[in-house]
């Protein structure tokens, strides 16, 4: 019986740790992935803005033209 509950109370514990490497790995892998997502969308942000300032004068006063 002791073997029981000492077997027991030790695969706990092991459960507990091999649980926490796996969630910390996806947990990192997540957050790498995050990090990559803003690093795009932020180059994104600054294509559009350079977009927007290239023809923006372009078409300034196109309506006065007709």
């Amino acid at each position: 019986m002791i073997y029981f509950i000492v077997g027991f109370f030790f695969g706990g514990i092991i459960e507990m740790v091999l649980y926490s490497v796996v969630v910390s790995g996806r947990i990192n892998n997540l957050e790498y992935q995050n990090k990559q997502m803003i690093f795009e969308l932020e180059q994104k942000e600054k294509e559009l803005a350079t977009y927007r300032c290239m023809y923006a004068s372009s078409y300034d006063g196109f309506e006065e033209m007709k």
